[in-house]
């Protein structure tokens, strides 16, 4: 799995201890099992 440096970003903007409840991400799985996980383009 590979995760997008900016959902990363947001999701410990707030630290460990409150992390956003929910979040709206794109996944994408690739041939080979590579998952790719990124905000959709109308959030960027």
């Amino acid at each position: 799995m590979w995760i997008d440096g900016h959902v990363a970003e947001y999701i410990w903007s707030r630290g460990i201890r409150k992390p956003p409840m929910k979040i709206t991400v794109k996944a994408v799985k690739f041939e080979d099992g590579l998952v790719e996980v990124s905000f959709p383009e109308e959030i960027q």
